[in-house]
């Protein structure tokens, strides 16, 4: 790009020059696809909060909470996995008002949006210790708050939790989209199976 440039502007290139553009080239390539990818990112982050414990802690004392999951941990293997549970943990379906739904690369993420609603699965937390878990997961990308979910069956949960994006809802570190879970389930979720199985999230 850098030696089209220098032509089309009427410049000559000698066999110095072209090399010296040439390696500049491949010098930014080679930094633009050894950026991690946005999985790799928050596998990294996750272990790095677990080893150095800077997950933010949740309230003292801990009661059980419901959370909706809207992503990843909508599958009850993931979620066994992630909380190292014995066996894959039964979910409800849900939702909750006043979020929409945009993307951080592969994963979904909630931000404010009066009116709309989400949809998700709907999972008891009764540790401090998997609730510590779930946070180290999410990362710092994340927050909880609290929230309202509505069950399928017309229950109300007033005292809910759901995970959403930390950041701006602006933020150009996001993009309009929603999560396709079927292919995350056919794609990612190996991976991420595999990962945890040598501890390379949480």
């Amino acid at each position: 790009t850098m030696i089209k440039q220098t032509l089309r502007d009427g410049g000559e290139c000698d066999a110095a020059t072209t090399r010296q553009l040439a390696e500049r080239n491949l010098d930014m390539l080679k930094a633009k696809f050894s950026q991690p990818s946005v999985i790799q990112q928050k596998f990294s982050l996750a272990a790095e909060a677990k080893a150095n414990g800077t997950f933010t802690n949740p309230p003292l004392p801990y009661a059980p909470r419901h959370l909706l999951f809207y992503g990843s941990l909508m599958d009850p293997e993931i979620l066994q996995t992630v909380l190292n549970l014995p066996e894959a943990p039964s979910l409800r379906d849900g939702s909750i008002k006043d979020y929409t739904m945009r993307m951080w690369g592969i994963y979904p993420a909630l931000v404010p949006s009066k009116g709309s609603r989400i949809e998700g699965k709907v999972y008891l937390c009764e540790t401090a210790q998997h609730f510590l878990h779930l946070i180290a997961y999410e990362t710092g990308a994340y927050q909880w708050v609290p929230c309202r979910i509505e069950l399928q069956n017309g229950d109300i949960i007033e005292r809910g939790r759901v995970f959403v994006w930390a950041g701006k809802p602006d933020s150009k570190e996001l993009i309009d989209g929603s999560f396709d879970f079927a292919r995350y389930q056919q794609y990612f979720k190996p991976s991420v199976l595999k990962k945890q199985a040598h501890g390379g999230i949480i």
